[in-house]
């Protein structure tokens, strides 16, 4: 005989159907040998009774038994245990395959034959009652995973909502923008940024980060942080790009980058500053279809060192109401029950096709979900369609405080020289904006300011250190010849500076500020300088000056400028609201 079960573990509860009063005692003196408890009844309706007032541990029954035999009691008993498992054991003299059959039937867990010895007895017993203890134990785990992929989930939504906030922060950055997104995981790998910088300038940024789901997901914070924060500040896209990068190398590994295409878009004159690192060439689309390819030439953000990455924009040319279309390449490799890709010969065929440009999007759309059907998502998907339209520029609001908000008008000063290897290497124009607003509070005319600043800054290191000709600009590819010849002279340049200087003086109910421009190149004549021809994109920063501006100059031969800027607390209080 085999020995009971160990002092420590609880006492097995057997419930044990017999009609003969001969069998009912022979099973509880062995199973109570074998330190169990036993429950005794007669017939299988008292069997299904015990079951439900005593919950057992296992259950042995005769096959036939008066009132309701061995078979149908334990089919009842299997519904009414339900998720918790209880083995039933149908003992029987009858050795026939149709007894093991409905014992099957029944949902019986074993068939014992009489007369049971007290060894194969107990044997079974210890076994089943193993078997029962592991499904308890798969059972908790089901249902601690159970409660675990709840919270996950709960966790996971949270998470997701907090970055689309992060990711999404400024929604009037996206009015002119439609976007179709698709994740292959919880968590989409691709971003869109869009915000409007104090001038007026749009930048979108579409990226794609290595892999999907969380990994890729997690890198959209940073991205995003930096891409909102430097355009608010003023900067430019090369310099977003730039910093984007180096943030990019630092946190993560390298097998982690960003390939992204980022876009400089200036509404009012169509021009658009384009740079590709990573990502399938995207569009500029005209009105009657044509296309221009915006190539990747770029290595993706993240992959090289500072001397090494070029954050040069190719310069296109949009008119009002034309559309620039940006895509992941999970777009393109999306397969199709044969196996097909998209591709981007179709994505192209669509874009130019004729027909209503407004319902563009929607073609590509359904072009997409009618290749795809029913296949897997393998990757994140991203479309882009961005309209250029002076009208989407939205009015300048104040969107944070400054340690200047509210400030009485004060008397200072201010001023800042650059040399040439800080010209190569810095862009004072946000770091000058900021200190304005954290000394006077001047928050609401951050977009005049910092037109102001950047065209008399600009006029000073372009025309006047770098001399650089303006004439190159005229012309399907100007922008990108004039940046060209811009970027290799400063990248050459060993001489010359440029002073900047502010003067404020308080005023009633306001102030005056001043700012200066001076810089040591071979200056120009001021009366060579000439309106733009109607449709021209350059040529207007001057005349924007003077409009808002009081007083502006330009002397010593073209070397200094200044400009006059008067501002009212009512005014910033009406620019705020």
């Amino acid at each position: 005989m085999q020995a009971p079960f160990a002092a420590n573990t609880r006492p097995l509860k057997v419930l044990v159907a017999d009609d003969q009063p001969s069998q009912r005692e022979l099973l509880n003196a062995l199973l109570s040998d074998f330190g169990c408890e036993v429950v005794l009844v007669e017939d299988g309706a008292q069997a299904v009774e015990a079951f439900e007032r005593e919950r057992p541990d296992c259950v042995l029954l005769d096959a036939h038994m008066p009132v309701e035999d061995g078979f149908s009691a334990c089919a009842r008993i299997k519904k009414l245990s339900a998720e918790c498992f209880t083995p039933v054991l149908i003992v029987t003299y009858d050795h026939s395959n149709e007894a093991l059959v409905r014992c099957a039937q029944a949902g019986g867990d074993e068939c014992l034959h009489k007369p049971v010895s007290a060894d194969v007895l107990q044997a079974k017993v210890r076994a089943w009652r193993q078997i029962g203890e592991l499904h308890d134990l798969l059972r908790r785990q089901s249902e601690e995973l159970l409660a675990h992929r709840v919270a996950a989930r709960e966790e996971q939504r949270l998470a997701k909502a907090l970055m689309h906030h992060i990711v999404q922060r400024d929604a009037s950055g996206r009015e002119n923008l439609r976007v179709l997104e698709a994740s292959a995981e919880n968590f989409h790998g691709d971003i869109v940024l869009s915000a409007w910088g104090p001038a007026g300038r749009q930048h979108v940024l579409v990226g794609d980060f290595t892999g999907h789901g969380l990994q890729a997901a997690l890198g959209a914070l940073p991205a995003a942080d930096i891409f909102y924060s430097m355009t608010r500040a003023g900067f430019g896209m090369s310099d977003i790009l730039r910093e984007l990068n180096k943030r990019m190398r630092s946190l993560f590994p390298r097998n982690i980058f960003l390939c992204a295409c980022a876009l400089e878009v200036d509404h009012a004159t169509g021009a658009i500053g384009a740079w590709n690192g990573g990502l399938p060439p995207a569009f500029v689309r005209d009105a009657s279809g044509g296309l221009q390819a915006i190539e990747s030439l770029h290595v993706p953000l993240g992959v090289l060192g500072p001397k090494e990455f070029d954050d040069t924009l190719r310069r296109f040319q949009a008119q009002s109401g034309e559309r620039v279309y940006v895509y992941t390449d999970g777009l393109i490799e999306q397969e199709n029950a044969h196996g097909e890709q998209f591709e981007t010969e179709r994505l192209t065929g669509i874009l130019a096709g004729r027909g209503d440009v407004e319902l563009l999007f929607e073609r590509l759309e359904m072009a997409l979900a009618g290749h795809r059907r029913d296949q897997p998502q393998r990757d994140d998907v991203t479309l882009m369609e961005l309209r250029v339209d002076p009208a989407a520029v939205p009015r300048f609001k104040l969107v944070a405080n400054s340690a200047g908000a509210g400030r009485q008008p004060l008397a200072w000063s201010l001023e800042l020289r650059l040399g040439a290897d800080a010209l190569r290497e810095l862009d004072p124009r946000p770091l000058l904006l900021r200190a304005l607003h954290e000394l006077q509070g001047l928050d609401p005319h951050r977009e005049a300011l910092h037109l102001i600043l950047t065209e008399l800054y600009t006029n000073a290191v372009d025309h006047g250190v770098l001399a650089c000709e303006s004439s190159l600009k005229r012309g399907p590819d100007g922008f990108e010849k004039y940046q060209r010849q811009r970027q290799q002279r400063l990248e050459t340049l060993r001489h010359g500076s440029v002073w900047i200087r502010f003067d404020h003086q308080p005023q009633p109910n306001g102030g005056v500020l001043q700012i200066c421009v001076r810089d040591d190149g071979a200056g120009f004549d001021p009366e060579s300088l000439t309106p733009p021809a109607p449709g021209e994109p350059s040529g207007r920063g001057l005349a924007l000056v003077r409009a808002f501006c009081e007083q502006f100059e330009l002397t010593e031969g073209g070397r200094a400028s200044c400009a006059l800027y008067r501002w009212r607390v009512c005014d910033a209080e009406a620019q705020a609201a």
